[in-house]
């Protein structure tokens, strides 16, 4: 994807919301314009419309886990406070549906993708369980403090597990193009985030 284009998603978001909304935005709109350059490149209907979905709601859930991902790359434990709860809900749920998909159609997605010589149905079930095991917890840990901790350990293998998803649906081929042009395209938008933020939020170049 081109800087220009990169640029004008991400100012056009900044003219009418806040930092934190507008990097969340641009960076699933980026992902999903990604998705589509690399899989049309093989030709339409090569992924079935229940997979395309799947792809758009992992997409929504990893753009908003960047931000939690951003604190946990410096502390064990992010602290997430309650306005914030929904979204990290919405990401939890997006994960058990996705794996879901995955686990239900193992040997169909086995044909096209690798995953299942390093990842057994079993295994992919038991480390989102993992994932997953705290989130009944959450609700008392807003009653006592209005924030809840999470183990930067969780936040990220939900990282990886949303990359299994992808490489699950899309084929090596194809995932290793996307995580390509992703990282290129967010090395970019890190870069554009820096100059909006030293220059007073006042323009981006």
């Amino acid at each position: 994807m081109k800087d220009d284009t990169i640029l004008d998603i991400f100012g056009n978001k900044l003219t009418r919301k806040d930092l934190h909304t507008s990097l969340v935005e641009t960076h699933e709109e980026i992902t999903v314009a990604i998705f589509e350059e690399v899989i049309s490149r093989e030709g339409p209907g090569l992924i079935p419309e229940g997979a395309w979905q799947i792809l758009k709601e992992v997409a929504h859930a990893r753009s908003r886990l960047v931000p939690f991902l951003s604190f946990a790359q410096k502390t064990d434990n992010v602290i997430v406070e309650i306005q914030y709860l929904p979204e990290l809900n919405d990401i939890f749920r997006c994960l058990e549906t996705s794996v879901e998909y995955v686990v239900d159609n193992y040997e169909e997605l086995g044909k096209k993708s690798d995953f299942h010589t390093s990842w057994t149905k079993d295994g992919i079930k038991e480390v989102t369980k993992l994932l997953l095991q705290d989130i009944p917890s959450y609700p008392s840990q807003i009653m006592k403090s209005d924030n809840i901790r999470v183990s930067s350990d969780t936040l990220k293998l939900t990282k990886n597990m949303f990359s299994l998803v992808l490489y699950a649906i899309m084929g090596k081929k194809d995932y290793d193009r996307f995580a390509a042009e992703s990282r290129l395209a967010m090395k970019t938008l890190a870069r554009y985030q820096r100059e909006f933020i030293q220059t007073d939020k006042k323009t981006i170049n």
